[in-house]
């Protein structure tokens, strides 16, 4: 929340999600130029969302 309230403070758009599932919805219909995870999430890791974000890319 410190790093989301930084980034807002310094002009950025943010966008904050709690699940992997929410943050594959958000990479599948919106364009990021950063994503930073957590690596312990509640339903995945923050490992598995990389290598999906990876070949998301890839595929476009």
């Amino acid at each position: 929340m410190a790093t989301e309230f930084s980034l807002v403070e310094e002009g950025y758009a943010v966008k904050h999600v709690l699940t992997v599932e929410d943050a594959k919805d958000e990479m599948n219909n919106n364009d990021y130029d950063l994503a930073i995870l957590d690596i312990n999430l509640s339903d995945e890791n923050g490992y598995d969302i990389c290598k999906y974000i990876k070949k998301l890319k890839i595929s476009q």
